[in-house]
Parts: C-alpha cells; structure tokens; sequence
C-alpha cells in the first residue's frame, strides 16, 4: 500500500517589513498602556507581524535612544564613555537573542511540519486501511449471501428428495401390502383347492367302494352269472 505526502503549503509573501516608526508606535501605545519598556513578546502581539529579529534590534535602537534622550551625561565621565557601549552590546545581545529565538521557532516549525506529514501519512493509511476493510467485507458479504443461496438450493433439492423417497416408500408399502394380500389369497385358495380335493378323493374313494360292493354281489349271483 503506497500513500503520497500532501505537498507542505508555501509561505505566502505577507505583507511589507516593519520599520522603525511601526515599532516607536507600539512603544508610544503599550506605554499609554502602562507598559513603559514592553517586551519582545508583547510589541510581537501588539504588532502581529514582522519577525522576532527585526522588532528586537528596533526595540534595543528605540530603547537607546529613549534612555540618551532622558539621561545626558556629564562630557568626559565614566557615564558618557560607558552608556554607548552600554546601548551597544544591549543592541547586540538584542539581536542575538531575537535570531536565536527565530530559529527556535523555525526548528519548532520544522518539527510540526515534520510531525503533519507523519499523521497525514498515518491518517492516509488508516484511511486506505478501512477502505480495504470494507472491500474485504462487502467481498465476503458476497459469499455469505451466494453460500446462503446454495444452502437454500440445496434445501430444496432435499426436500424434494424427500418427497420422491417418502412417495416411493409409500409405493413400496402399498405394494407389499398388496403382495401380503395376494400371498394370502393364493395360500387361501390353495387351502380351498386341497380341500376341495381331499373331498373329491374321499367321494372317488366312496365310489370305487360302492362300484366294488356292487361288483361282489354280481359275481354272486348265479342268476346274473348264467346265461
């Protein structure tokens, strides 16, 4: 299963860079705010633009400038050699405070960016993933539903082989009864038959018995004999 990154959005263009005026008028309205040195963070959300580098070295420059506008010191002292390098090295610290915290933010933006495309391509693969799934069970209902249909063919198919089995058995019963029936009407007339024989004999028998007594009393009789 192969699945494509979703291409990372451009930044756009935005709109002009800040400049010094811009930063010395969030300064003029934090301050009738009641913040009179505000802070990166919050000239940053005062502005809602511009990056961390530039508002910080425009802070540090406006900032200097307050303070040699609200202090002068005295031509020659200790104060007046130091308060330069003072803003300076403030100036400097400013900046490289600003730039590393822009690349703190740009490597927090990588790993975002970085961890996007990683639960997109997750979400593509669950997504893909599902979609297999239910392929898979719409397959399957398939089969369940053509089995349930050659169950139900089969069903029949034995049903009616049961009624052709139940019918011939029938027959074959009815048939053996018949057969049983004729058997006993034959022994029946059998029986008849014999004793209508046996009758026959014994009346024969009676018969020849007669026949023989009335030929002892011809060849008896000298009257018949002679001639």
């Amino acid at each position: 299963m192969t699945t494509t990154n979703p291409p990372v959005a451009k930044r756009s263009a935005g709109r002009p860079g800040l400049t010094r005026k811009d930063v010395a008028g969030a300064f003029e309205a934090l301050a009738q705010r009641g913040m009179a040195d505000p802070s990166l963070l919050q000239l940053r959300e005062h502005l809602g633009r511009g990056s961390n580098t530039t508002i910080a070295r425009l802070r540090q420059e406006i900032r200097g400038e307050q303070l040699l506008a609200t202090r002068t010191p005295v031509a020659g002292s200790l104060e007046a050699s130091v308060l330069p390098v003072l803003v300076a090295a403030m100036e400097r610290l400013g900046e490289e405070a600003a730039k590393a915290a822009d690349g703190h933010i740009e490597a927090m933006r990588g790993e975002f960016e970085a961890t996007t495309r990683t639960m997109v391509h997750a979400r593509d693969e669950a997504e893909q993933t599902l979609r297999d799934m239910r392929l898979e069970y719409h397959a399957r209902e398939g089969q369940i539903r053509d089995a349930k249909e050659r169950i139900k063919s089969l069903e029949q198919m034995l049903s009616e082989e049961r009624g052709r089995w139940d019918r011939a058995r029938a027959a074959l019963e009815a048939q053996s009864t018949k057969a049983h029936a004729s058997e006993r009407q034959a022994r029946e007339g059998v029986a008849k038959t014999q004793a209508q024989r046996d009758s026959l004999e014994a009346r024969l028998s009676d018969a020849h018995r007669v026949i023989d007594s009335l030929a002892g009393r011809v060849n008896d009789s000298p009257n018949l004999t002679s001639g």
